[in-house]
Parts: structure tokens; C-alpha cells; sequence
């Protein structure tokens, strides 16, 4: 879970060369796709305000 909380971290801080390699590790660690995918909208939701 803390994986996915970086990869929300920092979809807010716009790191986006980052993210991609934080998703895999997220993927690697037992993540669900749909869990990251959700994270990843709440900080687009976040970014949008």
C-alpha cells in the first residue's frame, strides 16, 4: 500500500517520469491494477482542484 501512496504522491507533484517505474513496483509488490488506477484519479481529482 505505501507504493501506492508514492505513486499518489507524486501524480499531485506532477513526477510523471517517476511514475511509471512506481507503478511497476506497486504491480511487482502484489498491487492491484484497479487500486493504483483509483489512486492515480484521486490525485488527478486533487491536481484538477
Amino acid at each position: 500500500m505505501a507504493k501506492i501512496e508514492e505513486v499518489k504522491a507524486n501524480v499531485e507533484k506532477g513526477k510523471t517520469k517517476l511514475i511509471k517505474g512506481l507503478v511497476q513496483e506497486a504491480l511487482d509488490e502484489g498491487s492491484k491494477a484497479e487500486d493504483i488506477l483509483q489512486a492515480m484519479i484521486d490525485s488527478m481529482g486533487v491536481v484538477g482542484d
